[in-house]
């Protein structure tokens, strides 16, 4: 007897770590939705270490008796990019590629999460002989954090080829 057939795509290699690479960008893309901008603090600055005493102002040497201050909770914006270089590096070390739509949102230099509005800057440049050539539009994004820029192909349907194309003068004529 021939063994039955399994259904297309019924065994999926490293489904765990697939799993863990897709609650990973849930979860970033959960804080990053939940930080406001206007009150959360930028990466929380430790407290100076007593044996710098450099670094300490002189109002801090009066309150020296005092139980030290709790550390600070890490801005959303900072737990976002953790886990978005926790998933990257999970991503390069078993080589499971990433989806292009969660490839795209995720900064290369800085691992933040870039969306459009919030933590990016988009715009369309067309650097073609005074922008010409229609196929020829780029979508960049640009990093809020880091300034790095991204640049995607705007789809648009080229001419064809010279040989191929149909004259104006022919399709007039007849």
């Amino acid at each position: 007897m021939a063994k039955a057939k399994q259904a297309k795509g019924a065994n999926v290699p490293h489904k765990a770590l697939h799993s863990r690479l897709s609650y990973l960008y849930q979860a970033a893309t959960y804080l990053s939705a939940q930080e406001k901008p206007s009150t959360a603090p930028a990466i929380p600055t430790p407290p100076p270490v007593p044996s710098q005493p450099h670094l300490q102002n002189a109002s801090n040497e009066s309150s020296h008796n005092q139980a030290p201050a709790e550390p600070q909770p890490a801005s959303s914006q900072f737990l976002t990019r953790v886990l978005l270089s926790d998933l990257r590096t999970v991503s390069m070390k078993m080589q499971i590629r990433l989806s292009p739509g969660m490839k795209h949102t995720i900064c290369k230099r800085c691992d933040a999460l870039v969306q459009d509005g919030s933590t990016c800057v988009t715009k369309i440049e067309n650097k073609s002989k005074n922008g010409r050539k229609p196929w020829a539009d780029v979508l960049v994004r640009t990093c809020g954090n880091c300034g790095c820029e991204k640049r995607f192909p705007v789809n648009v349907e080229r001419q064809p080829r010279r040989p191929n194309r149909v004259s104006k003068a022919t399709t007039q004529v007849g």
